[in-house]
């Protein structure tokens, strides 16, 4: 009866390894996607910064040609 329980337990620990083994994946999974998403958006916010100046910079460009249009 008792190596019966032993044997159980035996079992039971091997499998909580091989849970914690996937657990411990997992994790890693997660921190390789959130630094790619961490990198994404960062790479969108470059991008929308960029988008605002070139907008700035048409709005400055249309108001010095109905200034000059105007003069």
């Amino acid at each position: 009866m008792l190596k019966s329980e032993v044997q159980n337990l035996n079992d039971k620990i091997q499998q909580l390894e091989i849970e914690q083994n996937e657990c411990e994946l997992t994790i890693q999974k997660l921190d390789q996607l959130n630094d790619e998403l961490g990198h994404q958006e960062e790479s969108c916010q470059m991008d929308l910064e960029s988008e605002r100046f070139d907008s700035n910079e048409k709005d400055v460009t249309i108001d010095d040609m109905e200034k000059e249009a105007e003069g």
